[in-house]
């Protein structure tokens, strides 16, 4: 009875028992941009499983960094392992980090509107001409359509205004998870535009953009250039509106 106290007397002083609160965001919209670059070195790696990076993207937005457990007797660790968090070492079962693990999931899993990978460049594309958008979005499908980087290379060069031409690993892989989380919130946004069934995603791009102009232009192409450089979500407010009003007259 005497040594078993003695050893929870230990444990008890030992410093890396300590209760830690892991903080972590458990959704793209509570990604900070410093916390989605994080996420995006991770993802950005060739072969990259699942598992290992829910694992590497917990520590990074975590701020915990696992510990070699062959430096710390198996009596200290019983069944934990060491992590070092704040410049302290701490022990975490593995449950924990599991859990910890299922609830970051959204960054292998899930589509949300994540920060946008680029500092001058609005989270959901306000300030940005209907034009680049369509350019940028046209780019971005022939590369997810047939894999060659040079694509998204031009549709970050355009969506930039030429700002950045060599984007950074992070900054691709951070463009697609992005601008999915984009067309999904404009989606919500705008239903009669990007609507299902008869979706205009459904056409070439070419098609697309000629019926986008003819309900816009009344009947007045010279007017086409006008409208290519309008705010986006004033030409599709507006589009939304004309397609919304033709829905339910016809319903």
């Amino acid at each position: 009875m005497k040594i078993k106290a003695f050893f929870k007397k230990l444990f008890h002083k030992d410093p890396a028992m300590r209760k830690v609160d892991l903080a972590y965001p458990t959704k793209w919209e509570q990604c900070s941009r410093e916390q989605f670059r994080d996420i995006c070195c991770v993802l950005s790696v060739q072969g990259m499983t699942r598992d290992r990076a829910l694992f590497l993207c917990l520590c990074k937005l975590s701020g915990i960094r696992p510990d070699n457990p062959k430096h710390y007797s198996k009596m200290r660790l019983r069944g934990r392992y060491p992590y070092i968090y704040n410049g302290n070492l701490v022990l975490i079962r593995p449950q924990i980090i599991a859990r910890a693990e299922q609830d970051i999931k959204f960054v292998w899993d899930e589509v949300g509107l994540a920060p946008s990978p680029f500092e001058k460049t609005d989270r959901l594309l306000y300030n940005i001409s209907f034009k680049t958008f369509f350019e940028t979005d046209s780019y971005i499908l022939r590369y997810m359509a047939e894999k060659d980087p040079a694509y998204l290379k031009e549709a970050i060069k355009i969506l930039t205004g030429g700002r950045i031409r060599k984007p950074l690993d992070w900054q691709k892989t951070g463009t697609v998870i992005w601008w999915n989380g984009v067309k999904q919130q404009l989606k919500s946004q705008y239903p009669y535009v990007f609507r299902d069934g008869d979706s205009i995603t459904d056409k070439t791009q070419a098609e697309i953009l000629l019926d986008l102009l003819s309900v816009m232009n009344g009947d007045r192409p010279q007017e086409n250039e006008k409208i290519l450089q309008c705010d986006l979500h004033s030409v599709l407010f507006a589009l939304n509106k004309k397609y919304g009003d033709a829905h339910k007259t016809v319903h």
